[in-house]
């Protein structure tokens, strides 16, 4: 697991950043730091279960504008205090993040 002074660092060169409750939001070469404020908003108002929360928030990221460089994949990782949950990557898509839909539902 990483230290504090790590992830802090990591935030700090991120583009933009967003901590709240239960949750961070950071990216960096993202299309503009509100990228980070779509996610995080997005995060807070959707229902369902953690995956699928985190699910949407990236879907929404995206949609906003997402990487500026184009999406070239997606990463979900969910972790419960007790195993992870899901933990599934998608490269070499067209719509990478549109493929983790696919294969979560």
């Amino acid at each position: 697991m990483r230290s504090q002074e790590s992830v802090s660092w990591q935030l700090a060169r991120a583009h933009g950043q967003i901590v709240g409750e239960d949750y961070v939001v950071a990216g960096n070469l993202l299309a503009g730091k509100y990228v980070v404020g779509i996610i995080a908003r997005e995060f807070e108002r959707s229902g369902g279960n953690l995956v699928w929360r985190m699910a949407k928030a990236l879907k929404a990221g995206s949609e906003s504008g997402g990487d500026r460089r184009g999406e070239k994949s997606a990463v979900l990782i969910a972790v419960s205090t007790e195993r992870v949950e899901v933990e599934m990557k998608v490269d070499g898509r067209e719509n990478p993040i549109g493929e983790l839909f696919r294969r979560l539902s």
